[in-house]
């Protein structure tokens, strides 16, 4: 497990409510409005639901459930009456108000108690888990809590979501986890009022789902041989007795899973992808595939030809027996079928398909993974259920109550609800968990860089529709893909407190949302996370990139800012994360001679939250800021490193005003500077418009040389400067490749 998550195990220390009592929920209800009176829940306190109403005596149990570990007291459960009595938390849909819906509600505290009102069930739970909120953060640990006065504030609260659609990817496919860790995930989205839970058991990394009438999909397909993506073994526990990677989860596991959503409020999407990512299940039976395999479980991160063959009849078959018994687990209304990525290629080869694309008169490999779906399609409908899949399904034409899942940006979503097709936004650049949630300081990812405030900021309604195509907007969710995810507590750390934003677009009005104000709220809310165990990630203070002071000489110094006053640091020169016994940074401590990665875990003086910090810093006179990508993952030293032969990647395509900067130790007077970017069998890869700049003393970044075939090798002005920069001035849609940047 990586060492980012070791200053994370403490629990934060015990403090009173913020000076002006804020009401840190989240997600923000749709309205809050302040009463008199103080409730404090005691040992007599007593819970109430209306008699017979299962839905009524599970949110209170759910409330109770909660409470007693921290309170130590045993709420009794009990019916209502048609008195509301004194000291009593009550559920009830008796008064509700319609206009609220379903999973809307109301919540009023006063001296005496609370009341929860709501028209459904779903609408109590969510009541519950406002109501729990009001109380200290105390009230969610999981021991006793001594010296604590369990008292929430008086409120009127009306409620109701902005979206049906409000959920979470888990993709367990790379990475295996267990039942338990699976519904450790559901407890923390029923507090968030999250309520899908998209459950990506299969791929082309591992088949996770047992189904009996194919056994080799979980006895061959299930395990591979290595923990794989170049992580560490040690990284993981999903092993079994002979060392195989994997697991999967037999059919009673399902079963008690969708039961343990279900009683929070929570649909269970399990995806079980087609045609492509299928490399699994044809590592089992590789006669539904074009070519008869072989088909090895043990592949590298990325798009496989491991795919189906829709001119096979007896491929269908497979499916359809396959589907039978998944659809049988999961009593919601859709299943996810995939259709991403497919590498159409084997189709155009294979005499099969090519047949069937003749005989249903398809004219191109498109069309025929539209007709694939569309098959599949009418056969889910007809066990009543409903198809969603990924955007590139639109291709070759949608069938008619397919819905969609919008993850290549926003177009895939825009198009099929102005086709009046339901849609789940999921874009990739916005939601998508597995992105860094800095530039540096973070794990290994996948690449990209999507922080807190860039999730807070989507708007799930993409412009250009109607107020009528605008319904077909279900909502939006977070989606982690694990390549680099190999345990449940580095899920988390990638989860939270990026899904508390996903929550919060999905519930709270437009008009509400104010990341200012969610960010004072989180300060709150982090500690109910840490006493419920969840190794979210610290939320950064402000000039935490600036944690490393600088200065010129020989040899160059490096010092801890004031960024966290009492803060203290342990430091590292290797690039490696070091921890609580490792070297302490002192004040201008001396830097290695040539490039080196300075690395610093910085410690709040109470030591319970502690953040990762990083420099590059090279020729010992300046330290490297880049907007092109992750420090730690992608290699930014090696464009420093006098080796020409070796490159940094950006990791994403480039968007204008993008920089490589070189933040000089004092100021200095350079002369010379070259850079050099792609290859030469490979000119798209060079920075394709871009400009070499310095900034002045007392000035503003001013062009020195515009690139040329993706180089620059030009004089310096004879100035005294502070910094010098290639800047990307205008969009291009591949990667770059950046061999050598020096100056002199």
């Amino acid at each position: 497990m990586f060492s980012i998550l070791a200053a994370l195990a403490l629990l934060p220390t015990l403090a009173p409510r913020p000076a002006d009592d804020v009401l840190a929920l989240v997600p923000e209800p749709v309205s809050v409005v302040r009463a008199q009176g103080t409730f404090t829940l005691d040992a007599g306190t007593q819970l109430y639901a209306d008699a017979e109403d299962i839905g009524g005596h599970s949110a209170a149990e759910s409330f109770g459930l909660v409470a007693r570990p921290s309170t130590g007291f045993a709420l009794a459960l009990g019916d209502l009456g048609a008195e509301t009595p004194a000291n009593s938390v009550v559920f009830t849909r008796k008064q509700a108000d319609a206009q609220l819906g379903m999973e809307g509600y109301s919540l009023e505290v006063s001296d005496t108690g609370a009341v929860v009102r709501s028209l459904g069930a779903a609408g109590l739970l969510h009541g519950a888990q406002t109501l729990l909120q009001l109380f200290p953060p105390e009230l969610f640990a999981r021991s006793a809590q001594a010296g604590v006065a369990w008292s929430a504030p008086g409120v009127v609260i009306r409620d109701a979501p902005r979206f049906v659609w409000r959920g979470l990817m888990l993709d367990v496919s790379r990475h295996f986890m267990t039942k338990d860790e699976v519904e450790r995930v559901l407890d923390q989205m029923v507090l968030h009022k999250l309520n899908v839970f998209h459950w990506h058991l299969v791929d082309d990394h591992g088949w996770r789902i047992e189904i009996k009438d194919y056994p080799k999909l979980t006895q061959i397909g299930a395990w591979r041989g290595a923990i794989g993506f170049g992580l560490e073994p040690k990284d993981s526990s999903a092993y079994d007795k002979d060392g195989r990677y994997g697991g999967f989860y037999t059919q009673d596991e399902i079963r008690e899973v969708v039961a343990y959503a279900a009683a929070r409020q929570i649909t269970v999407v399990p995806e079980i992808e087609m045609p492509g990512h299928s490399v699994a299940a044809l590592a089992a039976y590789p006669q539904f595939s074009c070519t008869g395999g072989p088909f090895d479980v043990n592949v590298p991160a990325g798009v496989h030809a491991g795919i189906y063959c829709p001119g096979n009849e007896a491929t269908f078959g497979f499916l359809q027996d396959v589907l039978t018994e998944v659809l049988g687990l999961f009593p919601g209304p859709f299943v996810h079928l995939g259709g991403d990525e497919v590498p159409r290629e084997e189709w155009t080869k294979c005499a099969r398909c090519k047949k069937r694309m003749q005989d249903e008169k398809l004219g191109s490999p498109a069309e025929l993974q539209s007709w694939f779906l569309k098959r599949i399609e009418k056969f889910v409908n007809g066990k009543g259920k409903r198809v969603i899949g990924w955007d590139e399904i639109l291709d070759g034409g949608l069938a008619p109550n397919a819905a969609v899942m919008s993850w290549r940006g926003t177009q895939g979503g825009l198009a099929a609800a102005s086709a009046g097709h339901d849609v789940v936004m999921c874009p990739n650049e916005s939601l998508y968990l597995d992105h860094a949630q800095a530039l540096t300081g973070e794990p290994l990812s996948i690449g990209g860089f999507t922080p807190l405030d860039a999730v807070y900021a989507y708007e799930p309604v993409p412009e250009g529709l109607s107020v009528a195509q605008q319904k077909h907007v279900l909502g939006a969710q977070g989606n982690l893909w694990t390549e680099y995810v190999p345990n449940a507590a580095h899920a988390e750390y990638m989860l939270w407190p990026r899904a508390c934003a996903v929550a919060e677009l999905c519930w709270t009005p437009r008009a509400k949302k104010d990341f200012g104000d969610f960010e004072r709220r989180m300060d709150v809310h982090k500690r109910r996370l840490s006493y419920m165990g969840v190794h979210y990630r610290p939320l950064p203070p402000a000039g935490l990139d600036d944690a490393l002071a600088f200065e010129g000489g020989s040899p160059p110094r490096v010092s801890l800012a004031a960024v966290i006053p009492g803060a203290t640091a342990k430091i590292s020169f290797d690039g490696s994360d070091p921890d609580k016994n490792g070297a302490a940074l002192e004040d201008r401590m001396p830097l290695p001679n040539g490039n080196c990665r300075v690395r610093a875990r910085i410690y709040r003086p109470d030591g319970n939250e502690s953040f990762l910090v990083e420099a590059l810093v090279v020729l010992g006179k300046a330290r490297v800021r880049t907007t092109l990508g992750q420090e730690a993952n992608n290699g930014l030293e090696r464009a420093f490193d006098l080796d020409e032969a070796s490159f940094f990647w950006t990791n994403r395509a480039l968007r204008t005003d993008d920089h490589l900067t070189l933040e000089l130790f004092g100021i200095r007077t350079l002369k010379h500077a070259r850079v050099t970017t792609g290859d030469a069998d490979k000119p798209l890869d060079r920075l394709q418009s871009g400009v070499l700049e310095v900034l002045p003393v007392n000035g503003e970044w001013k062009s020195v040389a515009d690139f040329t075939d993706g180089k620059v090798d030009c004089d310096l002005p004879p100035e005294p400067i502070r910094a010098v920069r290639l800047r990307c001035t205008a969009s291009q849609p591949n990667w770059l490749r950046v061999h050598e940047f020096t100056i002199q």
